[in-house]
């Protein structure tokens, strides 16, 4: 049931339902527990038979008719049904249009999804089957709520019962919750007061405000900063860089919450996160970059950017935020700026980051792979990748002075600065004693220390007169991902030099790449905390 659940949910987020005829039922949410850690809406289960005309649309080149409707037929011989036509969504007792929504708990430990149903004699066989061979459970157990009937699933471990799904219908819709406490969950749910639902939590409230009406499925989260650091703990389970990892959030987050909407043109995500009125000044102070951005942070966006990324704060308040006086992260933060004044002698937090403005930019980008070997792109990948960031200054001299201090330590390592001169700017070229290819070069523009891992790059870097504020004199931060500039490249490849076994799908990832014009996403300072949005574009 659990795939099935998410398959609503993918596939609901891929379809439109704009005209969709609203269902006069009950509001599932009305069930849902203001204590919730967050809730699923998806906006209309009819919305699902638009889904297959539309991947073949917007995803034919790597997906075609034949695959779509061989997916169909297995989707219907798993849960018995095909949710993707009128007809099969009748024949599973499904209406033809209403919301679905789920309430989940954070640390993953259970939820409670709530379904529409018109028939539940024709549905209620197919979840049966469907719930009792995807929670793995081998007790059965029948008991009532009112006049509720519901079905309990558990294993038994000698004398210790652990629920792992329960179900019942009522009041026009299927309760299906999972986890140790699903029966318990459901028969809360029966027996809720309309003003005790998450539709009366204020949070609740102001965030579907925020966000507007326009989305195919939402998450709300009124929990805030706790539910995020439930969520980090659940993280942390399956990677071990995060254990035991909290963030000093829960004070500073009033509730966040997406909408996720398929546009013609894009999938596109709103996002808004709420912020307390701690949480709202320490914004406004991170926030903050100095001045405005200069001419030699955006002369990074250069026309053949891979990746290119933005941002507009202020580091010192970043720094007080992020890692407070006497918390892990920060002494984690000290034990690395300690080691750089041990190795360099420069004290990164008094004496480099007072100079910043707070603006900075990062590009990559691939080199011309035109008539170039697989052989050679693996034996030397650096060869084929170029790195550029910048970061904003008010004093590049200063800067750069403080990063003549290292040319002692350089030499130590074998490595020597070569002086240069490009379009009457200065540039420092690091590279191997008695070498001539540059491994590094450094030099300030207006309002900018830059670093370039090519001398072709960085020419190019202080001839560039195109370049574009991507956030537009907003406060955040952006990232962006071209990916038609990533294929135009990928295009001029020779495959024929590759493996022949990887030849396939290597032209099956490229096709997929050719159906996207760029990703992106961006957080930039609101009224009442961050507006966060994010595309992906469908190439024209």
């Amino acid at each position: 049931m659990k795939r099935w659940g998410w398959f609503l949910l993918a596939a609901t987020m891929l379809a439109g339902c704009d005209g969709c005829k609203k269902s006069e039922r009950v509001s599932p949410l009305a069930f849902v527990a203001q204590d919730t850690d967050a809730v699923l809406e998806i906006q209309d289960i009819g919305a699902l038979s638009q889904l297959p005309a539309y991947v073949q649309t917007h995803l034919g080149a790597v997906i075609n008719k034949a695959q779509i409707d061989s997916l169909r037929q297995e989707l219907e011989l798993t849960i018995g049904f095909d949710p993707t036509t009128p007809e099969g969504l009748k024949k599973a007792g499904l209406p033809s249009s209403g919301v679905v929504a789920a309430a989940l708990s954070a640390d993953g430990t259970g939820a409670l999804w709530l379904i529409p149903v018109d028939d539940p004699k024709l549905l209620m066989p197919l979840l049966s089957r469907q719930v009792k061979a995807r929670s793995g459970a081998d007790k059965e157990k029948t008991t009532k709520a009112g006049d509720v009937e519901i079905t309990t699933l558990s294993n038994e471990f000698g004398p210790e019962v652990v629920e792992r799904a329960a179900y019942g219908v009522a009041k026009g819709h299927v309760f299906l919750a999972f986890g140790k406490d699903a029966t318990k969950r459901i028969t809360e749910a029966l027996a809720r007061k309309p003003n005790e639902s998450i539709l009366e939590h204020p949070e609740y409230k102001a965030l579907t405000a925020s966000l507007g009406p326009k989305y195919h499925a939402r998450v709300i989260a009124p929990a805030g900063g706790a539910a995020l650091n439930q969520g980090i703990q659940l993280l942390g389970r399956l990677t071990p860089e995060v254990r035991g990892m909290t963030l000093p959030i829960e004070e500073q987050i009033r509730g966040a919450g997406w909408n996720v909407s398929l546009e013609p043109d894009a999938l596109r995500v709103k996002g808004r996160v709420r912020l307390t009125e701690t949480g709202l000044a320490n914004a406004k102070k991170v926030f903050a970059p100095k001045t405005a951005v200069g001419p030699g942070v955006v002369s990074l966006d250069l026309p053949d950017t891979v990746i290119h990324a933005q941002a507009a704060v202020d580091p010192v308040a970043l720094i007080r935020v992020l890692a407070p006086e006497g918390t892990p992260a920060r002494q984690r933060l000290e034990s690395m700026f300690g080691r750089v004044k041990n190795d360099v002698q420069i004290d990164v937090e008094d004496e480099l980051i007072p100079l910043l403005s707070g603006h900075g930019a990062l590009a990559l980008g691939v080199g011309n792979l035109e008539g170039k070997a697989f052989r050679e792109i693996v034996g030397n990948p650096r060869g084929f990748l170029w790195t550029a960031f910048a970061l904003g200054t008010d004093d590049a001299k200063a800067l750069v002075a403080k990063e003549q201090r290292l040319d002692e330590g350089l030499k130590l390592r074998g490595l020597e600065v070569v002086p240069r001169k490009f379009n009457n700017i200065d540039l420092r070229s690091i590279r191997p004693q008695k070498g001539d290819v540059a491994l590094v070069e450094t030099f300030a523009l207006p309002k900018a220390w830059v670093f370039a891992n090519e001398p072709a790059i960085a020419d190019r870097i202080i001839l560039n007169g195109g370049g574009k504020d991507q956030l537009g004199g907003s406060k955040g931060a952006v990232l962006e991902l071209r990916l038609k500039t990533l294929a135009n490249q990928l295009a001029k490849f020779d495959q024929s030099s590759l493996p022949l076994l990887w030849r396939g799908m290597v032209a099956k990832g490229l096709d997929l790449v050719k159906l996207f014009d760029r990703a992106e996403a961006k957080a930039v300072l609101a009224d009442d905390g961050l507006d966060v949005s994010g595309a992906l574009v469908f190439a024209k």
